[in-house]
């Protein structure tokens, strides 16, 4: 089951596993999480099983784009398709949407390779736009959530979302299109 994070969940979530789950460069301080929650910017949400919180995400909105910034299942569940249980109700949650877009960092490594066919198993498509932030190489990946939609323009929905999270002065140091 997907519900929304309460103020006080979000603060144990980033303090209890975000830290651990997350590189201090991908990372963004807690402060400004709350901030955007606090204004509805955000969407933070739970998954959970009896009632247990077993993963959680935290997903910014743009229109009828969402980007998933922060998806993980807490460490004491991961291998056992929580994950990809949360991503079929998110799928199930966000319908109205046209896309759900994922930064997944390009095929470094074995860790960085089974991101990525975990998010292709789950229905995800490598959309062919390359994004560097933070210093790191990102594959775009898109799934789409509206049937009806014909076609996703990735880099415009991005860019639309990039220009609502992140100041002008920012993506014009740390954000580069490939």
């Amino acid at each position: 089951m997907i519900r929304f994070m309460t103020k006080q969940e979000l603060r144990e979530i980033y303090q209890n596993h975000m830290m651990n789950d997350f590189p201090d460069d991908e990372r963004n301080p807690l402060s400004i999480i709350e901030s955007r929650f606090k204004k509805n910017q955000t969407h933070c949400l739970v998954y959970l099983e009896e009632d247990v919180i077993k993963g959680y995400a935290i997903l910014e909105s743009c229109q009828k784009s969402l980007l998933m910034d922060y998806f993980a299942v807490i460490e004491s569940y991961r291998n056992q398709g929580i994950g990809t249980k949360f991503l079929c109700e998110m799928k199930e949650y966000f319908r109205e949407y046209d896309a759900l877009f994922v930064e997944s960092e390009c095929a470094y490594n074995e860790i960085s390779q089974k991101r990525l066919d975990f998010y292709q198993k789950a229905g995800f498509v490598i959309s062919g736009v390359q994004v560097h932030l933070y210093h790191v190489d990102y594959e775009l990946m898109v799934l789409s959530l509206n049937p009806e939609t014909e076609s996703l323009d990735v880099r415009r929905m991005m860019e639309e979302i990039y220009e609502k999270i992140y100041p002008k002065s920012f993506r014009k140091l740390f954000l580069k299109w490939k």
